[in-house]
């Protein structure tokens, strides 16, 4: 079962998370983890693997990424800037990015 088949049949909303000054511009800088002591907000406890969305102090998007509750690299960043659904293209766009990147090695 996918994120989105999970999200359906919970009916939960999405995770929603909001992070410091100091998180954000270390994500906008490349970072690929949130650590959990960043976090200002969050709208409800997430399970292992969810897709986290996390927004800036002006309530703005600022990325997505997997979500790990017990760890304390909180979200796995999967995306980070303008909105994008995180489906099966975005996956399959991500690998052949990936593949391109390695031929001729």
């Amino acid at each position: 079962m996918g994120i989105d088949e999970l999200h359906e049949q919970t009916k939960a909303p999405r995770l929603r998370l909001r992070v410091t000054a100091a998180a954000e511009s270390i994500l906008r800088s490349g970072h690929p983890w949130l650590f959990a002591d960043s976090i200002r907000e969050q709208n409800r406890a997430g399970q292992m693997g969810e897709l986290a969305v996390i927004y800036d102090r002006r309530d703005r998007f600022l990325a997505t990424g997997l979500f790990d509750p017990d760890s304390p690299i909180r979200v796995r960043l999967l995306h980070v800037g303008k909105p994008q659904a995180i489906d099966r293209d975005w996956w399959a766009a991500r690998l052949t990015r990936a593949l391109e990147a390695r031929q001729g090695l």
